[in-house]
């Protein structure tokens, strides 16, 4: 009898190691799932917010003649999108949003014609204050990541 008691103990301690095995391994499957979801609804409430009034600055010079004029309506707008992009790369860099998912909706976008655009707005804005720290080093970090990343394949 002793020998079944002894049995059925080392098997269960086997089926809670597979458990315990079990639920880790969920545990961290979900984080990444959840971590990529929360990735997607973010770049979207991003387009939505930002990018849907960005595109509307079709030309280079409107940027620039805004940039110039820096009490106009256009400033204020693109400042303000300025601030909700460095807030979301903020979350890039910090590990709250996915890299890779992120960099799989966004490339093409965020990295070449949002650069292009924000550029004259951004070297305004750095150049305001000399030796100042860079206030946009979130979007610049996210910039430099995509970069290394498109050297590679998806």
């Amino acid at each position: 009898m002793e020998g079944i008691t002894a049995l059925l103990g080392v098997i269960a301690a086997a089926v809670g190691v597979v458990t315990g095995i079990f639920g880790v391994f969920t545990y961290f499957r979900d984080s990444r799932r959840r971590k990529r979801i929360e990735t997607l609804e973010a770049y979207k409430a991003l387009q939505v917010e930002v990018f849907g009034r960005l595109n509307d600055w079709k030309e280079q010079r409107t940027v620039i003649d805004a940039v110039e004029t820096a009490d106009s309506v256009g400033y204020a707008e693109l400042n303000n999108s300025l601030a909700r992009i460095e807030h979301f790369c903020v979350g890039i860099n910090r590990g709250i949003y996915d890299f890779e998912t992120f960099y799989q909706m966004a490339h093409g976008y965020f990295d070449y014609k949002l650069q292009r655009l924000l550029l004259p707005l951004l070297d305004k804005k750095l150049n305001k204050y000399e030796d100042s720290e860079d206030f946009y080093n979130n979007l610049h970090k996210v910039w430099d990541r995509m970069k290394k990343r498109s050297k590679r394949e998806l």
